[in-house]
């Protein structure tokens, strides 16, 4: 079931601007990963590019520790 979360769509366009980031979806995988306090693993460059720096909980997929 989903439930609509007010919150989270205004965090997901606040990051949008405060980042130029051109895709709402991406910015709504990123405010989810803030709201629940977990990592954001993604394989996206763009999306490192524009928030990885500032967003530390955004990281690279290709850094992923394996066993």
């Amino acid at each position: 079931m989903l439930v609509p979360s007010p919150p989270l769509h205004h965090d997901a366009l606040t990051l949008c601007d405060a980042h130029l980031l051109p895709a709402a979806y991406d910015a709504h995988y990123v405010a989810l990963a803030q709201h629940l306090g977990c990592l954001f693993w993604t394989d996206d460059q763009r999306l490192l590019r524009l928030v990885g720096a500032v967003l530390p909980f955004v990281r690279a997929l290709e850094t992923y520790p394996t066993p």
